[in-house]
């Protein structure tokens, strides 16, 4: 069953990299990602913040998305929504990352859907989202949707 969880707090952020922030109104868009990874939320911060990871060669200055929904149902908010996070590239300072943390695809490279019960999470917090936001649910990209 759906719930949210706030641990933002409880994160660390690069040692030395300083992220950037926005005004909530700067936030045009929702990028729904997969991590095609099943790991910790922990995990995947320390992988984001380290040097060496798929976006920069010395780390992101925070965790890459801003919400996580896991296989458990619960969408995690991970960083503050006027902190720009580094997940999409030049469309970050108005792009909102939201992440399923799932193996999306299998040993074939082929695609994995998600479960029913973590679709059904991950847009119940869309919607959450869109709603806080003032924003219409057309506005809801999935990474690739988006021209780099």
């Amino acid at each position: 069953m759906y719930s949210t969880k706030d641990i933002a707090a409880t994160l660390p952020k690069h040692p030395t990299k300083k992220y950037e922030t926005r005004k909530l109104s700067d936030i045009k868009r929702i990028v729904l990602h997969t991590t095609d990874d099943v790991s910790t939320i922990k995990g995947l911060n320390y992988y984001d913040v380290s040097p060496g990871n798929h976006i920069s060669s010395t780390g992101t200055p925070t965790i890459t998305y801003s919400e996580i929904i896991m296989p458990d149902d619960i969408a995690y908010h991970t960083i503050d929504w006027t902190i720009i996070s580094w997940h999409v590239g030049k469309w970050n300072p108005s792009s909102l990352g939201v992440a399923m943390m799932y193996k999306s695809t299998d040993n074939a490279n082929d695609a994995v859907a998600p479960t029913a019960s973590m679709m059904e999470s991950t847009i119940q917090h869309l919607a959450y989202i869109c709603l806080t936001l003032g924003m219409n649910p057309i506005n809801v990209y999935g990474h690739r949707e988006l021209e780099f």
